[in-house]
């Protein structure tokens, strides 16, 4: 998914159902890769809560704040040298 052609309108969706629609899009999304959300409210709590949940690389910021909020969340790709620390050297 592209960041710039690709969003998750979650406004009006019931809460319940918000991060089943967010599995779905962030499953989508190649690695690497990012897609927009649109909220009607501060989607901070469970965005990140659903990324603690995933337990991929992953990150998030916000692209709008107000009375629409927007926020670009990323699939990152993982590091060819795994995410422990020292990885980098064992793989040498």
């Amino acid at each position: 998914m592209d960041d710039r052609s690709t969003s998750l309108d979650l406004t009006g969706v019931l809460p319940r159902l918000r991060e089943k629609k967010l599995a779905q899009a962030f499953s989508s999304t190649t690695p690497g890769c990012a897609f927009m959300v649109v909220n009607d409210y501060d989607p901070k709590v469970f965005i990140e809560s659903f990324l603690e949940s995933v337990h991929e690389p992953a990150s998030w910021s916000y692209l709008e704040r107000g009375s629409t909020w927007k926020v670009r969340v990323e699939r990152r790709a993982p590091s060819p040298c795994g995410d422990a620390p020292g990885a980098e050297l064992r793989s040498r």
